[in-house]
This record gives C-alpha cells, sequence and structure tokens, in this order.
C-alpha cells in the first residue's frame, strides 16, 4: 500500500466461511487488502458449534430434524441471542480499530450468514457481500 492508504483509517472486514469451514488464506485476504487500496482489520471468525440441541448456519439456529438432508433449503430459526452478541463484538473491535468502514463478507454459507448480519443490524454495515450465498427456505415452522 502507499503510505496515504496504509496511513488512512483501516477498513473492517467480516469474512464469514461456507458450510464446511473453508478458510480463506492470508494470501486471499492480502489480496482483497491490495483490491480495496486500504488497510484492513479482518475478523474471520468460526459458525457457532452445535448447541443445546441446535446447530448453526451462523445466525440460523435449526434442529437435525428441521434439516434432514444437508443441501437445499434450510429450515430453522434467527437466533438473535447470538446476532446481538456478534453484533455487537463487531461493534467493539471496529471501534476500538477506529475503522472508516464495517463490511460483512462470506461465501456460501457465509454469504447467507452476511445477508443475516446485514439484516439485523443494517446500521453497523456501509456493505454486505454475499458470494453464492443462500437463505432459508420458509419462515413458517417444518413440523417434520
Amino acid at each position: 500500500l502507499r503510505d496515504h492508504e496504509a496511513n488512512a483509517p483501516p477498513y473492517f472486514v467480516v469474512w464469514l466461511h461456507g458450510m464446511h469451514q473453508g478458510m480463506i488464506g492470508p494470501r486471499d485476504l492480502k489480496t482483497m487488502q491490495w483490491r480495496l487500496r486500504r488497510k484492513v482489520v479482518f475478523m474471520v471468525p468460526l459458525s457457532p458449534r452445535p448447541w443445546d440441541g441446535l446447530n448453526f448456519n451462523w445466525g440460523l439456529a435449526f434442529t437435525k430434524q428441521q434439516n434432514k438432508k444437508e443441501l437445499g433449503f434450510v429450515f430453522g430459526h434467527l437466533h438473535h441471542n447470538f446476532l446481538s452478541a456478534f453484533t455487537q463484538k463487531i461493534r467493539e473491535l471496529s471501534s476500538w480499530y477506529s475503522a472508516e468502514r464495517i463490511i460483512a463478507m462470506g461465501y456460501s454459507m457465509g454469504g447467507f450468514g452476511a445477508f443475516q448480519l446485514g439484516c439485523f443490524a443494517p446500521e453497523i454495515f456501509d456493505a454486505v457481500v454475499s458470494v453464492a450465498g443462500y437463505g432459508f427456505g420458509n419462515p413458517q415452522p417444518n413440523t417434520g
């Protein structure tokens, strides 16, 4: 980066992985920083592990009974406690770094997670980028 790019306030990018926790490599993160022409602070978390009988696709919680197949529409409910805690952590960290912009990005299930974040707390994010993201199939409860 040029001096004026490197010395400007950073962008804060939340990168969310896809279903099989395929991580993004440091080389790809450097490429993103170079293309943004800005110092970037990356937050690269893991989707929540199963807890209390629920599985998670980022902020979407579901039971095995609701989703008998691995692919296709995903049924469940948005887990407001998780989304609230996650967006609060994003607020805290981006403030600590004095970020000029906050961007949520993700691939596949991570793109779905980026949509969840952007819809849950739109006031936080300057941009949401979903690469091959998907959404859950139906807001109605799935009984079987």
